[in-house]
């Protein structure tokens, strides 16, 4: 059946203050919980798999907070963004961990009401959001970092180098910096997306194939993105190999 998605992604940072007012509780801790991290970025990017594997590529929206007055402002505008779209199915990465705790917090803090897709569920067999990083890790207690499984994928490493540990914005070109970083990632988000449907056997559809309409799709709409060279670069690599395995079977 026809499935729709967004690839969700957050940008965070430590509240200094609420770190300070932690510590007065606790004064031996040096641990930041989730509990003070506030959102600075993020970034949605929507697209949907047909009943045959064809991929159609929809909107890529991300928010800042260079662009809105705080914390709340932003949150709303991207949980909106969410709400907006009922019948699409949330994809993060380790997000059941860290960012949906952060924002869950940030909309409890704002009075933000969350989008079905990320309010509490009472049904195991939910699927309005899936944790991609939860399905690989299954049963086992190792957990993969996105970095790592694109690594594992053969994406560029120039792609995935900086992915650790975004800048810390504190001019207009970093606050655009971030801004790339955080629309990278649902990019790569649904690259390791496509390659979980292949290998779960998802008719139709083929890695390479996907990632080359979306990675075409994503440089479209951002023509302008800091490794643009590195993306184009990796769609050429994806089409040679896409023409060398028709060759060899001919």
């Amino acid at each position: 059946m026809t499935q729709s998605y967004i690839s969700f992604d957050l940008e965070f940072a430590s509240d200094e203050a609420l770190f300070e007012m932690h510590r007065q509780i606790d004064s031996k801790t040096s641990r930041k919980a989730v509990a003070i991290k506030i959102v600075t970025a993020a970034a949605a990017l929507e697209f949907t798999i047909g009943t045959s594997g064809e991929i159609v590529i929809g909107t890529l929206a991300s928010w800042t907070l260079a662009d809105w007055p705080d914390e709340g402002a932003l949150v709303d505008q991207a949980l909106d963004f969410i709400r907006r779209r009922p019948q699409h199915r949330v994809l993060s990465f380790g997000g059941v961990g860290v960012d949906i705790p952060v924002v869950v917090l940030a909309a409890m803090r704002h009075g933000i009401v969350l989008p079905p897709q990320l309010q509490a569920k009472h049904a195991p067999w939910d699927r309005s959001h899936i944790d991609l990083g939860l399905m690989i890790k299954g049963a086992g207690k190792s957990w993969s970092h996105l970095s790592q499984v694109c690594l594992r994928l053969g994406i560029a490493q120039a792609l995935i180098a900086g992915k650790a540990s975004p800048v810390r914005p504190t001019s207009p070109d970093q606050w655009e910096q971030l801004r790339h970083h955080v629309e990278l990632d649902t990019l790569l988000l649904t690259l390791a997306w496509f390659a979980w449907c292949e290998v779960q056997g998802q008719e139709g559809l083929r890695y390479r194939p996907a990632a080359v309409a979306q990675i075409s799709a994503f440089l479209r709409r951002r023509p302008e993105h800091g490794l643009a060279e590195e993306l184009a670069r990796y769609q050429r690599q994806l089409e040679a190999e896409i023409c060398a395995q028709y060759s060899n079977a001919a």
